[in-house]
């Protein structure tokens, strides 16, 4: 099976992580791929590290948008491989390897609708490393994404079938468009499969406290589209609203460094 792999890369002003990602993708060593750059009408010098590559053949496209989620949908559009992965401006795969791996389990699992895996999570700064993304069972989804959508696989048909990106989620969108992909598969014998490899690695970033606080608001928002809200489900929401502004106060004090240095280097050793 020759699969065609499509990689959509989002980006907006953020030259300076676009090039990591670029590379990433054209270093492969798997042939059968379709790459597409959504540029959300970046001012930075973006144009100039897309000429460095001019000589490869990908799709490149410039203009305002409505969002990340909104330049994910037309990559979609554009897209025209059977599966497709979003790896963003910043995002890398975890080796040259993995989509041959990919291949692999498309080509062993036939009918599989969403293939996902590990994410390796670093910061140079902080001096951190970890792995982020396991195997969830089906019962436990309604809480929030088992992976990283930069480790996750779609079936191009889904999105034909089952719908785009949810505009009106801002931050949840992958977590609403996951549930949706989840509950509406099994209808036509798509297969959800999660593999134990790395398939990503993604540069840990500060925390926004905004973004941080309404990443939770929409996530019970999605989560309770598709799942019954119960005494449980509002108590684990309420115990990660906790948390957020634990990590936001840590973050004012200029200190969540030392946290995330010892909950990652120590305590999930």
């Amino acid at each position: 099976m020759n699969l065609k792999i499509t990689i959509i890369t989002v980006t907006l002003n953020n030259s300076s992580n676009l090039d990591k990602t670029i590379a990433s993708v054209l270093n492969q060593n798997y042939s059968n791929i379709e790459y597409i750059i959504i540029d959300g009408g970046s001012i930075d010098d973006t144009f100039e590290i897309i000429k460095k590559y001019e000589k490869y053949s990908f799709k490149f496209v410039s203009e305002k948008d409505n969002g990340i989620y909104d330049a994910m949908n037309k990559g979609i559009l554009l897209a025209t491989g059977d599966v497709i992965n979003f790896l963003n401006a910043g995002d890398m795969f975890y080796d040259n390897n993995v989509l041959c791996s990919v291949a692999d389990q498309y080509d062993k699992y036939l009918m599989i609708g969403i293939l996902y895996g590990r994410s390796e999570f670093f910061s140079d700064i902080e001096r951190i490393l970890y792995i982020k993304g396991q195997e969830v069972q089906l019962s436990a989804l309604w809480k929030k994404m088992p992976a990283c959508h930069q480790s996750m696989f779609f079936r191009k048909e889904l999105f034909t079938k089952f719908g785009l990106y949810d505009l009106k989620f801002r931050i949840a969108s992958d977590f609403e468009l996951f549930l949706r992909f989840v509950n509406l598969m099994p209808k036509d014998g798509y297969l959800l499969v999660y593999t134990n490899e790395i398939l990503s690695k993604i540069e840990l970033y500060g925390i926004n406290s905004k973004n941080y606080i309404h990443t939770w608001l929409e996530t019970k928002q999605a989560s309770q589209i598709y799942y019954a809200c119960t005494l449980k489900s509002n108590f684990y929401y309420n115990i990660m609203f906790i948390k957020s502004y634990f990590l936001i106060f840590l973050s004012r004090l200029n200190i969540l460094k030392y946290y995330r240095r010892l909950k990652y280097n120590y305590l999930k050793k």
